[in-house]
């Protein structure tokens, strides 16, 4: 009878191959990431070819949600600084909807991986490159960072949070001047009237529970005692994003899942009210001066505000910042600001004291 292969020969050679197959899918990774890049650079150049005398200016933000939206400024920026330039957006496809319909940028070419954008820069294919990206960003690809010898690298994935916002952080990270400004979100006609067939309620307040960073998130029982509350009021709950995190009731509704973007972004703009943690939704609620309140933590060890606009003139009441981590924000705490707030209570209608909390 054979012998059978012991476990000590038989564990190394799994090891083996297992990190064989990653390296394979790492080199496959990257060359489809040159790939992307090579055919953004041919299409610069045919757009090129078709002006050869007009300027091209590229700004390279390829994710996430909330970071574009924050610096979609730039594109003012970039309109004013090289007049009669093509203002060319360079970002991944779940997020092109977020800048495709703006009327200040003439293209968008959509990268997948973040790997591409060493290659399109150095290919010196703009005649200005505006890298928003911070330095030594991860790329999507194991091992692979974004790293940068151009604009500022000292504005990195642990400095950031250290300047006044993110497009202060964003723009310094590129090397052009510290921007600022409102961001502004444009909506087809087609968004708003997809929209209009959610027949949403007349009164109601949108939340978002989750980010892609579960160090901003809240518990899940503190959002049940909130929901709570605000269906005591008689008002009803909207929720938005990817995943719900809310739990069911009478007057909460989940679009969770369902929404494009923008369409996302008008449901905002349709609130009376938002309320989420730091994300992408709460820059859209930002831009629309929707009245709100976010609550944040510290985040890497400082009270990082990445808003301008709307919520910094009205910092005391939108956000609520929190000393010690989310999941010790109390929801007695969260409903006792809420009763403070003048736009919350012109909502819930009057007779709630701002004061009494259950």
């Amino acid at each position: 009878m054979p012998a059978t292969p012991s476990l000590k020969r038989f564990i190394p050679f799994r090891a083996r191959l297992f990190e064989a197959r990653e390296t394979l899918r790492r080199f496959a990774a990257i060359r489809r990431a040159r790939g992307e890049a090579r055919s953004v650079i041919q299409q610069v150049r045919r757009l090129r070819e078709r002006e050869p005398s007009r300027p091209i200016c590229g700004i390279l933000l390829a994710e996430h949600m909330g970071d574009i939206i924050a610096c979609e400024p730039v594109v003012a920026w970039a309109r004013q600084r090289h007049t009669g330039a093509r203002i060319v957006w360079i970002v991944k496809p779940a997020y092109a909807e977020l800048v495709t319909n703006h009327p200040g940028i003439d293209q968008v070419f959509t990268i997948r991986s973040l790997a591409s954008l060493t290659p399109i820069i150095q290919s010196a294919v703009f005649d200005q490159t505006i890298d928003l990206h911070v330095n030594n960003r991860p790329t999507g690809i194991d091992g692979v960072r974004h790293l940068k010898t151009w604009g500022d690298p000292t504005i990195d994935t642990r400095t950031y949070v250290r300047e006044r916002s993110l497009i202060g952080a964003f723009s310094k990270a590129a090397g052009i001047e510290e921007l600022s400004g409102e961001a502004t979100i444009h909506l087809p006609p087609s968004v708003r009237e997809s929209v209009d067939r959610l027949h949403l309620p007349s009164r109601f307040v949108a939340i978002h529970a989750a980010s892609n960073d579960p160090d901003r998130d809240w518990m899940a029982s503190a959002w049940t005692d909130l929901v709570g509350y605000i269906e005591s009021c008689g008002v009803s709950v909207v929720e938005v994003g990817l995943d719900a995190k809310l739990p069911p009731g009478r007057f909460v509704s989940s679009l969770c899942g369902r929404l494009t973007l923008l369409q996302t972004a008008d449901v905002i703009r349709r609130a009376g009210f938002f309320i989420g943690i730091d994300s992408g939704p709460a820059h859209m609620a930002n831009a629309w001066h929707t009245p709100s309140l976010i609550l944040l933590s510290r985040f890497k060890g400082h009270d990082w505000r990445p808003y301008e606009g709307f919520f910094v003139q009205r910092t005391e009441r939108v956000l609520l910042r929190h000393p010690g981590p989310l999941a010790t924000l109390t929801a007695s705490q969260v409903i006792e600001r809420l009763r403070a707030d003048e736009d919350w209570l012109r909502l819930a209608g009057a007779g709630i004291s701002a004061h009494t909390v259950e």
